[in-house]
């Protein structure tokens, strides 16, 4: 696709355009996140040898996060590594894996979009058409059996749900993005 010289950024991320991330909104999740991961600190283990006493730090890096349409934030990341000799990086129960959108907006968006339609829930966010449906492909491909047979869109609190989905599906968080070699989650049964 050829972008037009007076075009800003991709038709995929307009919702984007305008300020950067807030810094004192950074400050504030940043404080968040370090105080989530003191509280966890003592559970933490390997998600890939369930070791709790081989870990370290094993270096930070940036992640922007859209708590919503309009509000954005740049906080740093722990990366951990285990004995084993693994890395995986700790990230609270809302923050989804290789999304910048926080949980509570994207579960947000997928409740418009099944009330109403996708270009109803891209007037109420903002967010573009093309990434609600790719959104919606997402979770009715991997998560929606999981989702429906707790009624996790109907909670009110996303962490709560987050909770519940990674408890009955370890090692995947809800809305994550799964590779396409991986099975089905509804085709296990």
């Amino acid at each position: 696709m050829k972008k037009n010289k007076t075009q800003k950024g991709t038709p995929y991320m307009h919702h984007t355009e305008g300020n950067g991330p807030s810094k004192g909104l950074s400050a504030i999740c940043q404080k968040k996140y370090d105080e989530y991961l003191f509280s966890i600190q003592e559970k933490l283990a390997c998600p890939h040898c369930s070791n709790p006493a081989g870990l370290r730090r094993h270096g930070r890096y940036q992640r922007h996060l859209y708590i919503n349409e309009f509000k954005r934030c740049l906080i740093k990341v722990f990366r951990m590594i285990c004995t084993c000799g693994r890395t995986f990086v700790v990230l609270p129960p809302r923050v989804v894996p290789y999304k910048r959108y926080l949980l509570g907006q994207v579960l947000r968006v997928i409740r418009l979009a099944q009330r109403q339609t996708v270009y109803h829930a891209n007037q109420v966010t903002g967010i573009a058409c093309c990434v609600i449906k790719f959104w919606i492909k997402q979770y009715v491909s991997w998560h929606k059996t999981l989702v429906e047979a707790h009624s996790l869109l109907d909670l009110s609190d996303d962490g709560e749900a987050a909770t519940i989905y990674n408890r009955e599906r370890h090692g995947r968080r809800l809305m994550q993005a799964i590779s396409a070699p991986a099975q089905r989650f509804h085709n296990l049964f």
